[in-house]
């Protein structure tokens, strides 16, 4: 027994120093996505979120929190586990995960593999430019090659089921920026949920407690709000 607790001892002595790195990085974007399956605990609220999202279509949800309490953790457990979740017609739900980024930078950023969706945005622009290269078209740009990115990115999200939107902190003292942020997803939430057979996919958007409210958009959510976990 005195040998089992000692090699015990030593095991939790040798993990600490892991613990410790975990424990340092503040935000989950630091941690890297891989910790979720291992070490994510979803709170109660998370998991009625996910039991509702299997069976939606169409929904718009604001998932509310302060900021530091754990949305964006959040968003990456409920991806995937949306993405193992079987069903009647395949093995898992599509759904997209990016930061929320206007669209002056949003492209760029596709392009750049700053999204987890790049990949897939990258091979289909590159299929409907007929040879051109991306570079070449970048270079080109103009009406017609932004329009085609747009079509692009608005069909590869169209065809998911749900869509999750991790907006940025805002300054609490001036809420200029988030309101324009919201206009433009606003105007996307528009684009993607009118379709002749289905009503879109679900949106899932995670904001600040202290930023939530004051616009119209707001209003038409349905708010879950994420508790800090209690010690």
């Amino acid at each position: 027994a005195e040998y089992l607790l000692l090699t015990h001892k030593q095991r939790l002595e040798g993990l600490l120093p892991e613990i410790r790195s975990w424990a340092s990085l503040l935000a989950s974007e630091s941690r890297g996505p891989a910790w979720i399956s291992d070490a994510y605990v979803m709170p109660a609220e998370i998991e009625n979120l996910l039991a509702q999202l299997q069976f939606l279509r169409g929904a718009l949800i604001g998932l509310v929190g302060f900021q530091g309490v754990g949305k964006s953790s959040a968003l990456l457990a409920l991806s995937a586990a949306l993405r193992e979740q079987k069903t009647a017609e395949s093995q898992g739900l599509d759904t997209v995960l990016f930061k929320w980024r206007r669209t002056s930078d949003l492209f760029r950023s596709l392009l750049e593999y700053d999204y987890e969706a790049s990949l897939e945005f990258r091979n289909e622009y590159e299929r409907k430019l007929g040879g051109l290269s991306i570079t070449r078209a970048e270079q080109i740009g103009g009406a017609k090659i932004a329009r085609l990115r747009r079509y692009i990115w608005h069909d590869l999200l169209r065809g998911m089921h749900t869509i999750f939107i991790d907006m940025p902190d805002y300054s609490k003292t001036d809420r200029r920026l988030m309101a324009k942020d919201l206009e433009e997803i606003y105007w996307l939430w528009n684009s993607l949920r009118l379709t002749d057979v289905a009503p879109g996919p679900n949106l899932v958007i995670a904001i600040q407690k202290e930023m939530f409210g004051g616009h119209f958009f707001f209003d038409k959510m349905s708010k879950i709000e994420l508790q800090p976990l209690q010690p």
